[in-house]
């Protein structure tokens, strides 16, 4: 993968990327037609994306043929409304805070007296 700008108008993100396979013996690259995203699947298939669709691509002849997964771009996002429970903010660094705050009062009751170097009890 390389970098080759950064555009903050560019569709699917920033960056604009090139993605390419790299021969070991000579070095050789072969581009692999994505800007986006390019990886190795769990099958080990190279899989990319590309303009709201997913390709799996082959290495034959010096080149990648590819072949189209599924295509995304009729897919549109609904409005829906939201459920109550996700309305509301819990907080929990709060909760977490209070919990804290008891640890440290626990603590600062629980010390160890050393007004008496003979008796050092612990005091609840």
């Amino acid at each position: 993968m390389s970098l080759l700008a950064i555009n903050f108008r560019g569709y699917g993100g920033h960056y604009d990327l090139r993605f390419s396979l790299q021969y070991a013996e000579d070095q050789h690259e072969v581009a692999i037609n994505s800007e986006t995203w390019a990886d190795w699947d769990q099958q080990g298939r190279l899989v990319y994306a590309r303009d709201g669709a997913l390709f799996a691509g082959e290495l034959a002849n010096g080149r990648i043929v590819e072949r189209q997964i599924a295509d995304f771009n009729s897919q549109k996002p609904q409005l829906i409304k939201s459920p109550e429970w996700a309305r509301v903010w819990s907080r929990p660094q709060d909760s977490l805070a209070a919990e804290w705050a008891k640890i440290m009062r626990r603590r600062a009751r629980t010390q160890i007296d050393t007004t008496d170097e003979s008796d050092h009890a612990v005091r609840d």
